[in-house]
């Protein structure tokens, strides 16, 4: 597919330039010769399979597109900052004027109402295994608390603000109850 896309817009690119009259002809030519299209040298991926490439990418999505500990200094209205190129891995610091700056950052704003991806890595998947780790922690120091949320004085405590059990005089009163006997 990728083939054939590339032989259309180079053709199409190509006619474009020159003479579609003169074009006209090579361009059929061409169509007829390769079937299958123009070959295509892309990069190799440096990814073993396609789920890879995914999470790199996703990476990148839901983080800022920079980072503020890669800025230098900043000395009247210029800023110095660094960053490593992705095409030669090559280290660069660079100044600039603090409007070029700003207005490098807000092509990344994404639009109002623009969904990103929130989460991703450990926060994203409850299959996780650290994530059910987690939620069992977050369970076992819950339900105390929710237990105790049934007794009748911790109710009133939080409703109320004021403890039932406790008296007038200060001192906290125990409640006793008895069961009947009967014989």
């Amino acid at each position: 597919m990728l083939r054939k896309r590339f032989q259309t817009i180079l053709l199409n690119l190509m006619e474009k330039a020159l003479s579609p009259n003169i074009f006209r002809s090579i361009k059929n030519k061409c169509y007829k010769d390769y079937s299958d299209g123009f070959y295509v040298r892309a990069k190799k991926s440096e990814f073993p399979n396609s789920k890879k490439s995914v999470e790199y990418v996703l990476r990148y999505c839901g983080r800022p597109c920079f980072a503020q500990y890669r800025i230098i200094d900043i000395v009247d209205d210029y800023i110095l900052f660094w960053y490593q190129r992705h095409e030669d891995d090559f280290f660069v610091v660079e100044k600039i004027h603090i409007f070029e700056f700003i207005g490098r950052l807000i092509r990344h704003i994404p639009e109002e109402n623009f969904k990103t991806i929130r989460y991703y890595g450990f926060y994203s998947s409850k299959k996780h295994p650290l994530y059910s780790l987690a939620r069992k922690i977050i369970e076992k120091a819950k339900v105390p608390f929710y237990k105790s949320l049934n007794k009748w004085r911790s109710l009133m405590i939080t409703s109320f603000n004021k403890d039932p059990l406790k008296c007038f005089c200060g001192s906290l009163m125990i409640y006793k109850y008895s069961v009947p006997r009967l014989e």
